[in-house]
């Protein structure tokens, strides 16, 4: 009941954000990664930076705002089931130069975020970066056109699929339907994540799915950003699409199975292990 005090079983503190979640997941599978984003200089700022220097992520271009909050969020679980209560601290946005990076990927930010796509956009183009944009539903609620843009010049759109729904403007159920529309939108690869039902890719010729790898679900926190990193390790080190959704599907099945967003993620070993003792999971084509 509203205004009760509600006991819960189990309480626990942990980083995450799709940004944070997706380089910890990719430094584990072993390429180098960096993180350009802001947090305050609280107590929970100070957490995230301890742990992103724990796993190896590059974090001289965070910038620490002095005064400032840090983004916070509230998870319930119950069921293993989530709800997600976000706080983002207003900001004014501003992008530091990059250096040069062969893949450049843009995930949600708060409000304001927006700002900075222009130097986003001029960057990837004059560090000749392939562009990776995972729009959250903040940025197509309040800056779809924009989003667009930066769409139009990726290489990877990855979004779950309700996100490519708002991506479109329409509510388009049929799968292979959706993804047709989607690539109206941009000429490079695409990535749809549909929770339980796997994922789907399709590059203007093949649309490919892959379903849930075997998991037993204790709380589904992170298992884009899991999917994500795993899919994007894949590709960034020369593998092919199918190679790509077996890798993400193996990492957000492991991520499922642990409380928080990050504590299942996978190293090589683990997933170069798991890959071979499962040739037979594989992605088909629809």
């Amino acid at each position: 009941e509203y205004k009760d005090k509600v006991p819960v079983n189990t309480f626990a503190t942990d980083v995450g954000g799709s940004a944070t979640n997706t380089a910890v997941g990719v430094s584990r599978l072993g390429l180098k990664v960096g993180l350009s984003a802001v947090h305050g200089d609280d107590a929970m700022g100070m957490f995230v930076r301890k742990k992103l220097r724990d796993e190896h992520v590059d974090d001289r271009r965070i910038e620490e705002e002095k005064g400032g909050q840090t983004n916070t969020s509230v998870i319930l679980v119950h069921e293993s089931e989530r709800t997600i209560l976000p706080y983002y601290v207003p900001r004014t946005y501003k992008l530091s130069e990059l250096p040069k990076a062969r893949w450049m990927y843009l995930t949600t930010g708060g409000k304001g975020f927006e700002a900075t796509y222009a130097s986003i956009l001029h960057q990837a183009d004059a560090n000749k970066s392939n562009l990776v944009v995972n729009a959250g539903p903040y940025q197509l609620r309040h800056g779809r056109a924009k989003v667009l843009s930066l769409i139009r010049e990726s290489h990877l759109f990855i979004s779950n699929k309700e996100e490519m729904q708002m991506a479109v403007g329409r509510r388009i159920e049929d799968d292979a339907d959706l993804l047709r529309e989607v690539r109206e939108l941009t000429p490079g690869l695409i990535l749809m994540t549909d929770g339980e039902r796997g994922a789907f890719s399709f590059d203007g010729e093949k649309i490919m799915h892959i379903d849930p790898f075997p998991h037993k679900t204790v709380e589904k926190t992170g298992a884009g950003d899991a999917f994500t990193a795993g899919f994007l390790t894949a590709m960034i080190s020369g593998g092919s699409v199918s190679d790509a959704l077996r890798a993400g599907s193996i990492n957000a099945a492991s991520v499922i199975q642990h409380v928080g967003a990050q504590t299942g993620l996978l190293t090589k070993k683990e997933l170069s292990l798991t890959l071979e003792k499962h040739k037979t999971f594989k992605p088909h084509q629809l």
